[in-house]
């Protein structure tokens, strides 16, 4: 239902959440380059026909990933088993691990798979050996000597696994010394998990008449040492199951010269969801992006803009969708706090100056004259540099032919404003 009231715009424009159930029927745009068909088109090709597909999904953070996710599940839930897992809900992105990624993705296949629609396809006799089989494997190697809460004892296999995965995921998200221990004791018998993870997709398949396939969400939000660790010191663990997986991969390895032609080599394919450009790379206005950024709004919202206030918003969010989201609803609640019925130009420039605050706080000295060089040129690198700005989003990605980038357009005032200091 479109917003028609501020008040509503506030409750709608809601940049933590990604589209889903009816929001992402109602409220789902496409977009020019968007991969999710070519990702369908691999996944029905290779993974229904039982060779598993791994594949890396890249753009910046808040272009639209986790919804782009949904509205592929939503098209594929008839065929695979999908299996979600949310790094930041049942580990830590501050010391995340492959081996966070392999356990949380094995016990939310271990919680899926036993639940009722699921369960009731395998023959009593075979799923009770393999959750007899589970249930032993999470209380003494992955649990091990740590205290936990078990089931009444006359609970069933299956209903135990699903309770057992339950816990350990509350346990392994919010204590430390938890993580610590589970991590040395599973490392050592990581074969195991992964024979685990095939014990239950193999049943699944075979009873189900589903290939799994994980969703692995926000690996892309680590900092890139962590994530070069993840993702190149381990690639063989996060790709070694008979599984297809989708993995959320931080944009600023996929411009690494020396990292990323080693990662892609173990996965099937690398999609890229792109930015919106609002300019082209002359800095023409790109009418294709912006009215795909308008129509993005009029889906959820009436007009309740004052004059060339939408635009204003449009071209500050630089056609990142996140940023977009939050500057809409930034500027419905300063307009409703100084009492108007309608997005103000005070309110939005309100909005945007508090974006751009919160770019200060993120870039140090030595951003300035790099972010002003690629403004210029527009070149994309390898630099260590460049790949930090793409990762916090002061540098945005474009695709238009080749690749190139630009600065984000909330921050490029600030940027233009240091360079014309220097040069005085």
């Amino acid at each position: 239902m479109k917003a028609k009231t501020l008040p509503d715009v506030i409750r709608v424009f809601d940049p933590r959440h990604p589209l889903v159930g009816q929001e992402l029927k109602d409220w789902y745009i496409d977009r020019p380059g968007n991969p999710l068909s070519r990702m369908k088109i691999y996944l029905q090709g290779l993974g229904l026909a039982n060779e598993p597909v791994k594949i890396l999904f890249t753009g910046h953070m808040g272009s639209g990933k986790s919804t782009t996710l949904n509205k592929l599940a939503e098209e594929l839930k008839h065929q695979f088993l999908i299996v979600p897992f949310d790094v930041r809900r049942s580990a830590s992105l501050a010391d995340l691990t492959y081996i966070d990624l392999i356990l949380g993705m094995a016990t939310s296949l271990f919680r899926r798979a036993t639940e009722t629609d699921v369960l009731g396809k395998a023959p009593a006799q075979i799923a009770s050996d393999v959750w007899d089989d589970i249930a032993r494997f999470i209380e003494n190697v992955i649990f091990g000597p740590a205290s936990f809460r078990t089931p009444p004892a006359d609970t069933e296999l299956s209903a135990k696994v699903n309770f057992l995965a339950v816990e350990f995921q509350t346990k392994f998200a919010s204590e430390a010394v938890t993580r610590d221990d589970v991590r040395k004791r599973v490392e050592s018998r990581l074969a195991e998990l992964h024979d685990k993870i095939n014990q239950v997709a193999d049943l699944v398949l075979v009873n189900y008449k589903r290939p799994v396939l994980f969703f692995v969400e926000n690996t892309d939000k680590p900092d890139l040492s962590r994530a070069r660790e993840i993702f190149l010191g381990h690639t063989y663990a996060l790709t070694a199951f008979r599984a297809s997986a989708i993995y959320t991969f931080p944009i600023g390895l996929r411009y690494s010269a020396s990292d990323f032609p080693v990662i892609k080599d173990h996965f099937t394919e690398t999609f890229v969801l792109p930015n919106l450009k609002v300019a082209s790379r002359d800095g023409s206005p790109n009418q294709v992006g912006l009215n795909c950024l308008a129509h993005a709004l009029s889906v959820r919202m009436e007009g309740l803009f004052e004059d060339a206030v939408q635009d204003q918003i449009i071209q500050a969010s630089g056609g990142l969708m996140r940023t977009l989201i939050q500057l809409i609803r930034r500027s419905a609640v300063n307009s409703v706090a100084a009492g108007d019925e309608m997005i103000s130009t005070e309110s939005a420039e309100a909005a945007i100056s508090e974006e751009r605050a919160n770019f200060v706080a993120g870039l140090s000295r030595d951003d300035y004259p790099v972010l002003y060089d690629r403004h210029n040129d527009k070149q994309l690198s390898g630099d260590d540099a460049v790949l930090r700005l793409l990762q916090t989003r002061a540098l945005l990605e474009y695709a238009n032919g080749d690749p190139w980038c630009d600065v984000h357009h909330v921050a490029l005032p600030l940027v233009l404003e240091r360079a014309s200091r220097e040069e005085t």
